[in-house]
């Protein structure tokens, strides 16, 4: 999700982003993707090394890591989860097409499914 898209605003998700971003970084520039990125990425590790339970090895964390099955990581546009397997690491399959129009983006359709 774009931090800047008032298409978002009212999402669960964006309103807990900002609400840590008010408390952790507050002088951040709201609209800077950067920011969601890596709250994205810091949420999917958390959630990875959680998943560890008390066997936090390296071994395990990299089995924890390439087994994701639908986590729906925060700021992802809804209906899009992370998905890998020991022999396949990237984590994102789906899209949303988006258009500008006016002043933001606006979603073109469904999402799509990379083959």
């Amino acid at each position: 999700m774009d931090p800047g898209n008032p298409l978002w605003a009212e999402t669960p998700d964006m309103k807990q982003y900002m609400a840590f971003l008010d408390r952790y970084v507050p002088n951040a520039d709201r609209a800077d993707d950067l920011y969601a990125i890596g709250y994205t990425a810091a949420a999917t590790a958390a959630h990875v090394i959680s998943q560890c339970g008390d066997q936090l090895t390296r071994a395990n964390i990299l089995h924890q890591a390439t087994n994701l099955k639908n986590f729906a990581a925060p700021l992802l546009i809804p209906g899009i989860t992370l998905n890998t397997t020991p022999s396949d690491y990237v984590p994102i399959k789906q899209f949303q097409l988006m258009r500008f129009k006016g002043e933001a983006y606006e979603k073109v359709g469904e999402l799509l499914t990379a083959a």
